[in-house]
């Protein structure tokens, strides 16, 4: 009878594996490795197929790409037959100085500047992380 290799190492990938194999791969431009900037949020392997969830703190657009190829490249040489990434998006704030002066001052710019591009942006960003999150928006005046 023969031993199929593959078949083997794919029974043997199991979730610690992953995360032994997301310790050496290095965040872009970084020393450091993604398992201790703490950017890996879930880990779950179901016969030898792959589900890695991140949590990047970036604003290139290039670096979940990059980041995908490094972990399916390294996935598969452990014998992964498929991975899956997933990175949330939970937006972007346009760049104001004036941030940085509310903050010190102690009040958000979501509350400074209730209607402005910047206070917008960080209602969209905050529901965003909320609903991530599995909260629901609830209406002050409605109760509901």
């Amino acid at each position: 009878m023969e031993r199929d290799d593959r078949t083997t190492a794919t029974s043997e990938l199991t979730a610690d594996a992953v995360h032994a194999a997301l310790h050496e791969i290095p965040y872009p431009n970084l020393n450091r490795d993604l398992v201790s900037l703490r950017m890996v949020d879930h880990v779950s392997v179901c016969a030898g197929r792959v589900k890695v969830r991140l949590t990047l703190r970036t604003a290139d657009p290039s670096v979940p790409a990059q980041l995908e190829q490094r972990i399916t490249d390294a996935l598969r040489a452990r014998g992964a037959i498929a991975a899956e990434m997933h990175v949330p998006y939970l937006g972007e704030i346009p760049f104001d100085g004036r941030i940085i002066d509310e903050g010190d001052a102690g009040v958000p710019a979501m509350v400074a500047r209730p209607l402005s591009v910047t206070g917008a942006a960080f209602e969209r960003v905050a529901r965003a992380v909320a609903a991530a999150l599995g909260w629901r928006h609830v209406d002050a005046e409605c109760g509901r």
